[in-house]
């Protein structure tokens, strides 16, 4: 959360786990190791747009950055 976001996301996880950063055309774009808790990611240097972070245990989830 939040989605949108402008310059953070707020992530919570259950265990450690490496994320990426994926835009539109599959390119990643940054790679983040959280932790388990709550995580906070810098986005604010994104262009505006649609993006994906993909975890490394599979999951898949879309954000917007405004």
């Amino acid at each position: 959360y939040p989605n949108p976001a402008n310059d953070q996301l707020f992530i919570e996880v259950s265990e450690a786990v490496g994320i990426s950063l994926i835009d539109m055309t599959g390119k990643v774009i940054q790679h983040e190791d959280l932790k388990s808790g709550n995580n906070t990611i810098q986005i604010s240097s994104l262009t505006p747009g649609v993006y994906f972070i993909k975890s490394a245990n599979g999951a898949n989830v879309r954000f917007v950055k405004n």
